[in-house]
């Protein structure tokens, strides 16, 4: 059908009103050539006027590079293959570079192409792939590639998660992930398989994922909610509002009341959060999944208002532990904090910290409980003094100063450590404390199952706790990495192309 307009559907320049009529011509479709468009105005007493405007169209090569994949780690060999198309008479020629180096020259449609790497030193290079038409119009394809120092590093992709996607979570196999379009799903790397989370991409200001048991928690606002809320995902993908569940949320009925829960932890069978404002606040709500039951954490005497993230909980010998902070004396910048041990076992909370300082933030590697510590107001420069005690009780005792980044999981702790104009990254495990880089530059990425996951000069490493050793585990940097149950996950390329390493 012809199109037809009854009044302006753009905008000129400097407008504030639709003052154009815009057509709009698909170039693919009308194919590369000399066309012509025939406009006719008609006005309200039925005059015409009929114009007929020269609308040339120049199409770019068709370009499809099908194999490597943007972010694909090669060794010994680049096989590259692909196709190209136009719509003008005469021959396309497409070429193939890896970095500076052409390796590929061609005229067929369904092009391939090798490169021997032999002799390239390991480290990520661009793949560019252009093919030129008749008319010299070119189409430009590139793809980040990583040439591996040996074939065991060459690892094969899990999945593409498309332009935009982002890593979320992780529980061992269990990987929870954002695809490009928005869409969340948890995948079980082993079989392969994987759920859409119902209802995930219409929670606003979502943060916080946890997967913990198979399930999926998170705080963020649908229309279900009222300020924030802390949502849960079954292993089908199924929805539900924990906080509209719990009975210690609201003090009659959910109508006219607003909730604030913010910052679920969750570990195995057990998830927390803070119930920070709004009905009955305050407090913390324990949510255990296989009985279905809430139990509220009262805020500690002589603790003014609890903290309100970064807290964490343990399961060690089938006892439940929740390490938490609260601000107890002082006000605004001027505020003293210390930290606590609620156990589960007899409900009571033990006041960890001896108080005049700012002691906030507590990580527990399941073997110590970790928190920072620096003077009232914070430091100056961004990092503070790591103070560790036995997850039972015990005397404290301090790790670190001067320390940022602190990572803790599986019996490791690790974080980065200052002195004056040096940084060094360090572990303990079983009472000792490693050095396990001098770089200033090194990156830590996380700790699981004994094992440290850092960054030095562009490459990746695990550090492995038993054996006190470094294990090179890429050649490259990730664009982002999740560690959890002794696997790694990272992205490579624009985001596409997730990997798992088993350390």
């Amino acid at each position: 059908p012809r199109p037809s307009l009854s009044e302006p559907n753009a905008c000129s320049r400097f407008c504030s009103t639709n003052n154009l009529y815009r057509f709009t011509v698909d170039a693919a479709a009308a194919g590369s050539g000399n066309h012509s468009m025939v406009i006719k105005a008609v006005d309200r007493q039925g005059g015409s006027k009929t114009i007929t405007v020269a609308v040339p169209v120049n199409n770019k090569p068709g370009l499809t590079v099908t194999a490597p994949v943007d972010g694909a780690l090669v060794n010994g060999s680049l096989q590259l293959s692909g196709t190209a198309t136009s719509d003008k008479s005469g021959t396309v020629t497409t070429t193939a570079s890896l970095g500076e180096l052409q390796f590929m020259n061609t005229t067929a449609a369904n092009f391939s192409g090798t490169l021997d790497l032999t002799g390239l030193p390991a480290k990520t290079y661009t793949l560019t792939v252009t093919s030129k038409d008749s008319s010299n119009a070119t189409t430009v394809v590139q793809r980040s590639i990583t040439i591996t120092s040996s074939s065991a590093l060459a690892y094969t992709p899990i999945l593409s998660m498309g332009t935009g996607g982002q890593l979320v979570a992780a529980e061992g196999q269990q990987l929870l992930y954002r695809t490009g379009t928005e869409s969340y799903r948890l995948r079980n790397t082993q079989t392969n398989t994987e759920v859409s989370l119902t209802g995930a991409s219409t929670v606003a200001n979502a943060t916080d994922w946890q997967v913990s048991g198979g399930r999926v928690y998170v705080q963020g606002k649908d229309t279900d909610c009222v300020v924030t809320c802390i949502y849960q995902w079954s292993a089908d993908g199924t929805r539900r509002n924990l906080t509209l569940a719990n009975p210690n949320s609201t003090t009659s009925s959910v109508g006219g009341g607003y909730f604030y829960d913010l910052n679920p932890v969750a570990k195995g069978d057990y998830v927390i959060w803070v119930n920070w404002a709004g009905l009955n606040p305050g407090h913390y709500t324990l949510y255990t999944r296989s009985t279905d039951t809430f139990t509220k954490i009262n805020m500690p005497a002589g603790t003014n208002y609890v903290g309100n993230t970064d807290y964490d909980v343990t399961v060690e010998g089938g006892a439940l532990r929740f390490f938490f902070w609260g601000q107890t004396g002082g006000d605004g910048t001027s505020s003293t904090f210390d930290v606590y041990r609620w156990d589960a076992s007899n409900n009571t909370s033990t006041k960890l910290s001896s108080g005049g300082a700012r002691n906030i933030y507590p990580q527990t590697d399941g073997v110590a409980v970790i928190w920072q510590q620096t003077p009232i107001g914070g430091s100056t420069d961004s990092t503070s003094t790591l103070v560790s005690q036995p997850i039972a009780g015990g005397t404290s005792s301090t790790l670190a100063t001067n320390a940022t980044s602190l990572k803790t999981g599986d019996g490791v702790a690790a974080w980065m450590e200052s002195t004056g104009s040096n940084r060094t990254l360090k572990a303990r495990f079983a009472g000792s404390v490693r050095t396990l880089s001098t770089l200033s530059t090194a990156t830590l990425y996380g700790t699981t199952s004994g094992q440290v996951v850092f960054g030095e000069q562009g490459k990746t490493y695990s550090w492995n706790a038993n054996t006190n050793s470094s294990t090179l585990r890429l050649d490259t940097a990730p664009g982002q990495a999740i560690t959890s149950g002794g696997y790694l996950y990272f992205v490579l390329g624009n985001g596409q192309t997730v990997y798992r390493v088993r350390l």
